[in-house]
């Protein structure tokens, strides 16, 4: 959870995102960042979030899967990805 703080604190200082920490206590070590309409799940070794594309074979969403080890870069990683998500949504109308 550590983990999920740091990220969090850096999205927030360095690239002016804010967003919600959650944990389950029945999964030690798992929590879920939600930054607008981005989910970020950190686990023990790595950060997984949602790429904004669909396997063009299932049509089922598919991940971006970073380890930890170099928070500001998973962080402008996430960064990118929200305001992608977030010009999609101004574009489009969607919230």
């Amino acid at each position: 959870m550590d983990v999920a703080r740091t990220l969090l604190g850096i999205l927030e200082r360095t690239h002016h995102i804010t967003g919600r920490l959650h944990t389950n206590p029945g999964a030690p070590g798992v929590a879920l960042l939600t930054l607008g309409e981005v989910n970020v799940w950190v686990y023990p070794h790595e950060v997984r979030w949602d790429s904004g594309h669909r396997d063009p074979r299932t049509g089922r969403p598919s991940c971006v899967t970073m380890p930890h080890t170099n928070l500001a870069l998973v962080a402008a990683q996430v960064a990118a990805r929200y305001k992608l998500q977030a010009g999609t949504a101004a574009t489009t109308g969607q919230r």
